[in-house]
Formats: C-alpha cells, structure tokens, sequence
C-alpha cells in the first residue's frame, strides 16, 4: 500500500473520531508531543523500525511513557497503529493528522528565514499581510529563525509555499547562469 494513504487513513479516522468524541484539541496536543519526542530522539525512531523488537514490547514501551501524560483515546490509537505493524509509518501518520487539524481549525504555520533578527513590529506585519493572503480567519502560527548563510533578504515558507528572496539564493541563481552560458572568445 502507498505509504502516503496509510497516513491519510490512519489521521482521517483518528481526527473524525477525535472531533465525534471532542477531544481533537487535546489529541492533537498529544500527537504534536509524541511526534517531537520521536523525531528527536534517535533512538526511539531506530527501536520503532527494529523488526526483531516484538510488538508487545513496543506497546509495553509506549504504554510506560505515554500513559499518564496522553489521553487513553490517543495511547489506544497508538497501540492500535503499533499492532497493525504500521509504526514504521508514524511520521507519515502524525504529518497528516497535523495538516488536517491546522485545516481544519483554520491555522496556518508561517516560518521565516531572515540573516539578522525582526522587530516584534515587523513580525507583527508580516503575521497581517499572511493573514490577509489567506483571508483573516486563519491563525498563523508565526515562527522565525536567523541563518547568517542568507546573507540579506528572506525565505518566508507558508504551508507548501515558498517565497526564496535571500541573497544565497540570488546569488546561486547568478551562478548557475554563468555556468549554463557559453562563451565564446573573439580573436
């Protein structure tokens, strides 16, 4: 099966049930944490895909961590994932349930790229323009991050969108146009 519609499938179905019982707020809270916990932790994401770990075991696992901090209706759906051997999917699967919440709920992630820091006013503005783009009903969720390699300018990323006006990038371009032209010397 595509990997891409065990994920579909997987999210719809705990979103639709989270939303029927709900809870989605506090799943979805519950998911952005185990999510962030095994894309951290390198050794949980290696014990998830070892095939010699039996099933048990990493429900056993999951159970000790999770059981006092998630809700039961997450911990089972977990278990449900890890018993059906889909846990190599779990990204896939937590990727999809946090496009489908934010869709739901009408948020958008804007992440912005800049070589120095913004002033709280020009984080605010560009939090206003991204709202207006997408109509003022959306939330943004505004995250910014400083890479002296950018040189000047920005990359601002909506969702799938990406808008690339560093210097880097510029700069690369100009390269690669040097690079493709043929020149030819005159004598």
């Amino acid at each position: 099966m595509n990997i891409n519609k065990i994920g579909v499938r997987y999210a719809k179905a705990l979103v639709a049930f989270s939303i029927e019982q709900n809870i989605e707020d506090k799943v979805f809270t519950d998911i952005e944490l185990i999510n962030e916990i095994i894309t951290e932790s390198h050794e949980i994401d290696t014990f998830l895909k070892n095939p010699t770990i039996k099933i048990s075991e990493k429900i056993i696992f999951f159970e000790k961590i999770f059981k006092d901090h998630i809700h039961k209706i997450t911990l089972k759906f977990l278990i449900l994932v890890i018993r059906k051997g889909r846990e190599l999917f779990f990204k896939d699967i937590f990727r999809n349930i946090i496009d489908r919440y934010h869709k739901i709920k009408k948020i958008k992630k804007a992440s912005l790229i800049t070589a120095n820091t913004i002033t709280p006013k020009t984080k605010e503005d560009i939090t206003t323009l991204i709202k207006k783009y997408f109509s003022d009903n959306y939330t943004i969720i505004f995250h910014h991050q400083i890479d002296k390699k950018q040189i000047g300018g920005f990359l601002l990323t909506i969702g799938n969108e990406e808008f690339d006006i560093t210097i880097k990038s510029q700069l690369n371009h100009i390269k690669q146009n040097l690079i493709n032209t043929n020149f030819q010397v005159k004598l």
